[in-house]
């Protein structure tokens, strides 16, 4: 019953973050790059070594 409503405020949120995407295009770019950077660390150097032993790494 409240979709409509909703739906009607992430339209509006999305018309005005389009009239100022300019604004906070640069920001939104870096964040993105650093959550890029953050997840890429994680799965490839942290997980590997935090977790071998569950995935029985090394064993016959």
């Amino acid at each position: 019953m409240t979709l409509p409503g909703w739906q009607f405020l992430a339209a509006i949120g999305l018309v005005e973050l389009q009239n100022k995407k300019f604004k906070y295009l640069k920001f939104v770019y870096r964040l993105l790059i650093i959550e890029i950077i953050i997840f890429l660390f994680t799965y490839f150097l942290w997980y590997p070594k935090a977790f071998a032993k569950d995935w029985q790494y090394g064993y016959k």
